[in-house]
């Protein structure tokens, strides 16, 4: 089977404790309470973190660059150097929370597109999302330019990359 990441062994560690509380004759509220502020802590924090990065990436990485057309107009005026960053006054924007769940769905599409476009199990990087929190596969980062050029050829080898492994 596939390895589970630090937060799927400390999941899997949390719901046996649970078992056992329940073992010991705790009552249902005190277990609903347990479970509760385990998965608030084992998702929260994961969650908040990843929030955090995302916030720190933005504020730091601010300028337009070759991603651009992925995101919608109001998300490319936040970033500077984008011809429409003149075409929305800045407090028309849209807000950190609003940019955040964006770049989700556009992470998301984007997945969803690259596997209409190379078909499931044609390269050997090929993962569907839900597999990533297993760190089933590592993540390969492509350094391509030009994916029309590389649709248009494939069966040539496209290995140009990154290929990063999860510490499970």
């Amino acid at each position: 089977g596939a390895p589970l990441t630090t937060l799927g062994w400390l999941g899997l560690q949390n719901l046996l404790l649970l078992c056992r509380l329940a073992a010991q004759g705790r009552s249902v509220a005190a277990l609903l309470r347990q479970a509760a502020a385990r998965g608030a802590i084992l998702l929260g924090l994961p969650l908040a973190m990843h929030v955090a990065m995302l916030r720190l990436h933005l504020s730091l990485l601010p300028n337009s660059g070759d991603g651009d057309g992925y995101m919608s107009e109001g998300f490319q005026a936040t970033l500077a150097g984008n011809p429409l960053a003149a075409s929305l006054p800045p407090g028309e924007r849209p807000s950190f929370l609003a940019l955040a769940l964006e770049h989700a769905a556009t992470q998301f599409r984007y997945n969803r597109n690259m596997a209409i476009l190379f078909p499931r199990g044609s390269h050997a990087f090929d993962s569907r999302w839900y597999s990533w929190p297993l760190a089933a596969r590592g993540v390969h980062f492509s350094l391509v330019r030009d994916w029309a050029a590389v649709a248009a050829a494939p069966d040539d080898q496209h290995l140009l990359g990154l290929f990063i492994h999860p510490n499970p």
